[in-house]
């Protein structure tokens, strides 16, 4: 046994001089010895189970940490009792295995060993994978810390699955996957789900080393999701490796986009360079027509949304002529076939198909996984990737302004906001809406609704409060007689008084000339793999229209910030801002960064109301919310047992 002993030796000798050369401790950590009693919540017994080896990170206690390297191969020599009793647990386990369980505490995804170290030791000596032990959880104190709240949603996660080999590499992510592989973030898996589960996991952890994931700030479990976003659960199971391995190295490219920085893909203007060759390219392109698809997850009559991305595309087809082609493809809401619809305009000959629906998003990288020639750009905020390019507008810009109008407007100091879903980009309109207000009324305030609430009657709560300056949906629904934009109701009769406005001819446009012309992979774009639109006013794609009686006062004044807008001169979320509670957001002095205004989960004071929660939103609510929904760094997770 005792060369047995001398190579673990030596690779914990190998272990603790890379750590001297690292600058950083050679031993094992101590979970006592960094985490003090003041930062732990509960201690929860969670039983005996088997524990990845590879998660086992330290000892619980100071004890034997110095006899052991960091990668738990042993430091003492030879003669020791340590050494005698090292070999002693080699040759049990050789004859007999490691029959009973060690003790373990697990504290935010990781073990740390009270009794049993020699045995997980040899074990790691000998390349195991698993180990029994009999586990006790301490939950720390909850917090907005990234890193906590990934540990509370693995604390719910388990609590469904009772699975302790998943995790992920930021927030918002185990619910995703819940309803990913069950369509249920709440009920409790049987043993066959579980099952099944862990041998779907398997596969996508031994591709993920395969192509060299362990070298990536990921986990196997961020690339499962990534995977699931294209390709169905249901046939993971039975998927023959070699169609595994080609699906995954589709998907591959899109791994850098599971942690790079949103913001660096951000175009937030046209590039005004690239036009001037359009007519000579046009000559060359002679009797070839360009075929453009618009793929819509719902019917034109009744959505104001999918009529004004037709407006967008009568627009492109007014300008281009003969040179484009476009056809639109409309599907039915709330029903699947989106993708089919996709499918069908490439099969029709389609080379650049814009998605209009945030819905759309995954939908739309699976069709461009699979059919790289054609360019796919989905209408979303924030859900970047190589394989597509996503676009929005800054429509907070054109919700300041209203909030302005409607400030000046409220004679009683109070007006209706109406929402539609919380996502991203949903709070920055409120909340731009209710600094404009605050600029012209300070003593405004902003009753806050949204349309997606279920079991709530909006407009009986509106008409209960006697509120008449009303910011309403953003555009008007064809074949409905509905009001939009901000209007004033009073004795029964609508005034309107202001409306933003979605110019989406003036993107489509762009995009399409920077297609034609070849700019489209160059100019602004170059270096960048990872586009995502984000125009304004500036852009043009995002205006707003004053009624022409409205005061003419209010009227300059809006007229004078707009043009600030547009110029950069005048940013909305500017100086001191302060949430819902108090917090100070931002100081004099400073602004948001783009960044921060997507991903905004916070409301302004002078604003009535709150982001509601997941299940107090109806079917559609919740989709788009697991779609585009933002994550609530201030809403505490359930964790625990």
């Amino acid at each position: 046994m005792d060369d047995i002993y001398e190579a673990a030796l030596q690779l914990g000798k190998k272990a603790k001089k890379a750590a001297v050369s690292a600058g950083r401790s050679w031993y094992l950590p101590a979970l006592d010895s960094f985490l003090p009693a003041s930062d732990v919540q509960t201690e929860v017994p969670l039983g005996i189970m088997e524990i990845p080896l590879d998660r086992i990170s330290g000892t619980k206690t100071m004890g034997r940490a110095e006899a052991f390297a960091w990668n738990y191969m042993p430091l003492l020599a030879h003669n020791t009792e340590f050494a005698a009793k090292w070999r002693g647990v080699y040759e049990y386990q050789q004859e007999v295995g490691v029959s009973d369980p060690i003790q373990v505490y697990e504290y935010m995804d990781k073990y740390y060993v009270l009794e049993g170290n020699k045995r997980v030791s040899v074990l790691k000596y000998l390349g195991a994978t698993g180990i029994d032990a009999d586990v006790t959880r301490i939950v720390p104190h909850y917090s907005h810390d990234p890193n906590i709240r990934i540990y509370y949603e693995y604390m719910e996660f388990f609590r469904i699955t009772r699975i302790n080999t998943v995790y992920f590499s930021k927030p918002g992510q185990f619910e995703r996957l819940l309803q990913a592989v069950s369509g249920d973030t709440h009920t409790e898996w049987s043993d066959e789900q579980r099952a099944d589960f862990i041998t779907c996991f398997a596969r996508i952890e031994k591709a993920f080393q395969d192509l060299g994931g362990l070298s990536l700030p990921v986990t196997p479990a961020d690339v499962l999701l990534l995977y699931l976003s294209v390709y169905p659960y249901s046939d993971l199971r039975n998927l023959p490796a070699s169609e595994l391995n080609a699906r995954m190295k589709l998907i591959w490219k899109e791994v850098p986009t599971l942690y790079q920085s949103t913001e660096q893909a951000l175009v937030l203007d046209p590039d005004p360079a690239g036009g001037n060759i359009l007519n000579r390219y046009l000559a060359r392109l002679g009797a070839h027509t360009l075929k453009v698809a618009f793929v819509h997850d719902k019917q034109m009559q009744g959505s104001g949304w999918v009529y004004s991305h037709e407006l967008g595309r009568m627009h492109l087809q007014q300008v281009f002529g003969s040179q484009v082609e476009t056809r639109s493809y409309f599907g039915q809401d709330g029903t699947q076939g989106r993708l089919e619809l996709i499918e069908q305009a490439i099969d029709d000959g389609a080379r650049i198909v814009f998605t209009t629906g945030q819905r759309m998003i995954e939908d739309s990288l699976k069709a461009a996984i699979e059919h790289p020639h054609v360019r796919i750009l989905n209408c979303c905020l924030d859900r970047p990737y190589h394989a597509i390019r996503t676009y929005y507008g800054r429509l907070y810009e054109a919700k300041f302004l209203s909030g302005l109008i409607a400030g000046a407007m409220a004679e009683d100091d109070r007006i209706a906001y109406i929402a539609d879903y919380p996502v991203y980009g949903s709070i920055a309109n409120i909340n731009a809406f209710a600094l404009g207000a605050a600029m012209t009324n300070p003593r405004a305030k902003v009753h806050l609704f949204w349309e997606s609430m279920k079991d709530i009657s909006l407009w009986d709560e509106i008409r209960s409060q006697d509120l008449h300056i009303i910011s309403d949906t953003d555009m008007m629904r064809p074949g409905t007689d509905s009001h939009f934009g901000l209007y004033e109701l009073k004795d029964g009769r609508y005034r309107s008084l202001a409306a933003p406005v979605w110019n989406w001819g003036v993107f489509y446009e762009k995009i399409i000339r920077d297609i034609l012309n070849g700019s489209y992979n160059t100019a602004q774009t170059k270096s960048r793999d990872i586009i995502h639109y984000w125009w304004g006013i500036s852009g043009g794609i995002i205006d707003l229209i004053m009624d022409r009686h409205l005061d003419i006062q209010v009227q300059r004044l809006a007229g004078a910030l707009r043009s600030d807008i547009a110029a950069g001169h005048f940013h909305i979320f500017e100086g001191e801002i302060r949430r819902e509670d108090g917090t100070l957001i931002l100081e004099e002095g400073q602004y948001l960064t783009w960044e921060q205004i997507i991903h905004m989960d916070w409301l302004n004071p002078n604003i009535v109301g709150r982001i509601p929660e997941p299940e107090e939103l109806d079917e559609r609510g919740q989709e788009m919310l697991r779609v585009q929904g933002i994550p609530r760094e201030n809403a505490p997770l359930p964790g625990g047992e």
